[in-house]
């Protein structure tokens, strides 16, 4: 998703700065979405803890809500793109579909 092009990118930028906004988008994804691949991290033994992103403090966690606009944004399209029956075929500019390891990419 290239968020800079939807309503409000540029604005976000703007505020807390194009870095931070990418990495606002990733904790905000990570904890409304929780996907397996962060959903949790090695203890000092080892073993694999869950991580709650919701009480994260990170300078993301903390500035999201800065972009709450934009990840609305982000969240609704990507919603759209979830549900499509060829989500490929998106005529949004701000989103590209990309399949790894297939040509079948847009």
């Amino acid at each position: 998703m290239a968020w800079q092009m939807l309503p409000g990118g540029q604005e976000a930028a703007d505020g807390v700065g194009a870095a931070l906004v990418g990495k606002c988008l990733e904790y905000l994804l990570q904890r409304d979405r929780n996907p397996l691949v962060n959903a949790g991290a090695r203890n000092r033994v080892g073993d694999f803890m869950p991580v709650d992103h919701a009480s994260s403090r990170s300078v993301a966690a903390l500035r999201s809500g800065e972009i709450a606009d934009l990840y609305s944004e982000l969240r609704t399209r990507w919603d759209q793109i979830d549900a499509a029956a060829d989500p490929t075929q998106s005529p949004d500019p701000a989103v590209r579909i990309v399949f790894p390891g297939s040509e079948r990419s847009n």
